[in-house]
This record gives structure tokens, sequence and C-alpha cells, in this order.
């Protein structure tokens, strides 16, 4: 029989090892899709776009978003409820601003009649980035509740993993924007 520690220990590691399952198959899907991205720049009518100004702004501020995710956990951690929510409504906000810069990115791309149906690159690109903001859905989500658990005090400095799990998801989406945007900038 485990004691309630050993409990609770052995919760937090199960909370986190199916996060980096779920880190890893997502990595695992967007290595396949730039894979993919690779193989069909030798195709016929694949040309060299240029990025929309609005995903580097979007980079920005996902990098900032980590940083108010880590004052979040911080505040966490030393019993600083005010600072656990300040963290996470500045990253919530900050998350929808990403969303928005995305949306103003597809803008610029439509304005230079890249569109889904007619342009093999474009294709790539609003797959990439769709499939990336269906995954910031999902943290949104995931952000939201954790807000609500925050504001109803459900974390405290010996008990942060729901917040730590979601910081992990967070932090892994912005290295993951990051990466696509540098992928799509430089391989050509």
């Amino acid at each position: 029989m485990l004691t309630a520690e050993e409990e609770r220990v052995a919760r937090i590691k199960v909370r986190k090892n199916l996060m980096w399952l779920g880190i890893i198959s997502i990595a695992m899907m967007f290595a396949g899709l730039t894979s993919a991205y690779v193989v069909a720049m030798g195709k016929p009518g694949f040309v060299v776009l240029e990025m929309p100004m609005m995903f580097w702004i979007s980079a920005i501020i996902i990098a900032i978003s980590s940083f108010s995710m880590l004052y979040a956990v911080h505040s966490a951690k030393k019993g600083a409820f005010p600072g656990v929510n300040f963290g996470l409504i500045l990253t919530l906000f900050l998350g929808l601003g990403f969303v928005f810069t995305q949306f103003r990115g597809w803008q610029e791309l439509i304005s230079q009649e890249v569109f889904f149906s007619n342009h093999a690159t474009g294709q790539y690109l609003y797959m990439l980035s769709g499939v990336h903001l269906i995954h910031l859905g999902a943290g949104l989500i995931s952000l939201i509740f954790t807000l609500v658990r925050s504001i109803n005090k459900a974390y405290f400095p010996s008990q942060t993993i729901g917040l730590e799990v979601t910081a992990m998801y967070w932090h892994f989406l912005g290295i993951l924007w990051v990466y696509l945007l540098l992928f799509l900038h430089f391989v050509r």
C-alpha cells in the first residue's frame, strides 16, 4: 500500500510522462509535415514565398507568453497567488494575440493571392500554421481551465502539477512555432 506522498509523486510522474508522450507525438507529426515540405520543394510549381510579417510578430508574442507562463509557475511555487493569476491571464491574452496575428498573416498571404487551393507552397504554409493553431487552441483551453483552478486556489507551493503540465505544453507550442517559422524561412 502506498503512502499519500508516494501516491502524489506517482500521479505527478504519470501526468508529466503523458504530457511528454503527447509532445513527442505532436513533434513527430510536424517532423513528417516538414519532411513532406522538403520533398515537395523538388516538384514543379513549388515557389519560394516570403513569410508574412505577422508570422514574425506572432513568434515574438508567443516567446513573451512563455515568460509570463514561467512567471505564473514561479509565483505558484512561492505561494504568490496574485502572481499566478496575473501570469496566466497575461499568457492567455498573449495567446489570443498570437491567434490574431496568425489570421493577419493568412490575410497577407491572401493579399498576395496565395490560396490553399491554387498554390503548392501556400498549401504547406496554411497547413503547417493551421495545424499549429489548432494545437494552440487546445493550449488556450488548457490555460482557461488552469486559470479557473488558480482563481479557486487549487495551486500552492507543494501542488503545482496541473500548472506545470500546462506550462510544458505552452512552452512546447512556442518552441514549435519558432522552429516552423525558421524552417519555412531558411529551407528554400
